[in-house]
């Protein structure tokens, strides 16, 4: 899935609401030492075609080999001592955060399992638990191509579905709010 800019620039606004995030990096200023340690870790299974939208480094020197990454297509973490995992954005659920005296905790309910993510170097553990929420939702709210996973067109003549990039509109838009392409 290719982002756009108007999509992209939706992301960072709900990136910095969340304020200034202790190990934190959005898409272009993510260390590429940091992003090749990642995939490394726990998101080698990463297809090209995936945008990575932000990297959580839940290191304590910095390493980011545990933490997650959030991309256009998946959410992959991976917590202190335990192998990586990963979720499609399609089948998450919903997310909700349990806090201890040490660390947090960020429960990712999908179709198929749950997964908790460990948060224990971020200062800002709310914040950064409302940007991932925020911006899978975002991501979720974005139409998928029918074509890709059914194999089908959509049959609909008036679909408030952009064919520039991919985004869900309101059903009675002209204008794609993403991309300013025509829906019709």
């Amino acid at each position: 899935m290719m982002l756009h800019d108007n999509m992209k620039a939706s992301i960072l606004d709900v990136c910095r609401l969340g304020g200034n995030i202790k190990n934190f990096f959005v898409f272009e200023h993510i260390p590429q030492k940091k992003l090749n340690n990642a995939f490394g870790s726990y998101a080698s299974s990463m297809s090209s075609d995936e945008v990575v939208i932000f990297l959580y480094d839940d290191t304590v020197f910095g390493s980011a080999k545990e933490g997650f990454i959030l991309t256009s297509k998946r959410l992959y973490y991976k917590n202190f001592g335990v192998g990586g995992d990963f979720a499609d954005i399609v089948d998450i659920l919903d997310l909700t955060v349990r806090h201890t005296i040490l660390q947090s905790w960020v429960t990712v309910r999908t179709s198929f399992k749950n997964m908790d993510i460990q948060i224990t170097q971020a200062d800002q553990k709310q914040a950064l638990f409302g940007v991932l929420n925020e911006t899978i939702t975002f991501l979720k709210n974005l139409k998928i191509d029918h074509t890709v996973s059914t194999g089908q067109a959509p049959s609909a003549s008036r679909s408030p579905i952009c064919r520039g990039c991919g985004a869900y509109n309101g059903e009675y838009a002209s204008r794609c709010e993403y991309c300013d392409s025509p829906l019709y």
